[in-house]
């Protein structure tokens, strides 16, 4: 199962938002579905991706990554890694393993870094055979921060009864550079018009990390009314309408 797992994953294309930018390995996992470079590949990789986790700025990592030859005849394979946005690069023993048909290998990998900025380092490990088959196999670390970056709305009403106590009517999300959860910020929330008040904001980091809710009341008058969520530069506004 975990070959057939490798298989689908690991043998992915690359993936491109219509802006031309490249999705994180975050938003993209792997890549794109190759359903005929999964049936024809010789390789296959357990785990089909290597977390280091999130950490400081200082970090000395090791995992182990077995590569298995899933074809029918003994096969030479390169190890490269392909970093993303700086950072150092995983390393490996040796950069080509040879193995018979059906035979596995354990390789360490190690990844080393030291004074590195909050923020993600990620890429991919290449396996890439004689034959011309190749894998990629993600990697990801995430040095973590403690000033909000992201304002993450996830839920809110759209409209209410005017002057009606709305508890949880926002529902929104801190995180930082990283898309890591801060739990211990404090964030501000206020009424900028339609006559609305704030009552209180509430978080709810046991249900999910980072997220609060805000218990609010409408103002009295028709209309709509909007709310401003601060959390240090990061500000997100939210409209509901009072009928």
């Amino acid at each position: 199962m975990d070959q057939y797992r490798s298989l689908l994953i690991n043998t992915t294309g690359a993936v491109e938002f219509r802006s031309g930018q490249t999705p994180s390995v975050q938003q993209a996992g792997a890549g794109v579905l190759d359903a005929n470079a999964a049936l024809h590949s010789t390789v296959t990789a357990y785990p089909t991706s290597l977390s280091f986790g999130a950490g400081g700025p200082d970090a000395q990592m090791n995992r182990m990554l077995t590569i298995t030859n899933v074809g029918t005849s003994a096969e030479t394979f390169a190890i490269a890694p392909e970093t993303r946005g700086g950072g150092p690069p995983p390393v490996v023993p040796a950069d080509t393993v040879e193995l018979a048909a059906g035979a596995s290998i354990d390789v360490p990998v190690s990844w080393n870094a030291g004074g590195l900025p909050s923020g993600t380092y990620e890429g991919f490990l290449t396996i890439t055979g004689t034959s011309g088959t190749r894998a990629r196999i993600p990697y990801w670390y995430a040095v973590t921060s403690t000033t909000p970056a992201h304002i993450t709305v996830l839920d809110t009403i759209l409209s209410a009864r005017r002057s009606s106590l709305q508890r949880d009517a926002i529902l929104f999300r801190l995180t930082d550079a990283s898309g890591l959860a801060l739990t211990d910020s404090q964030p501000k929330v206020s009424a900028l018009s339609g006559g609305g008040s704030v009552l209180r904001v509430v978080s709810h980091d046991s249900d999910v990390p980072g997220m609060f809710g805000i218990d609010l009341q409408l103002g009295g008058a028709v209309g709509t009314n909007v709310f401003r969520i601060e959390a240090g530069d990061v500000v997100a506004d939210v409209s509901i309408s009072g009928r």
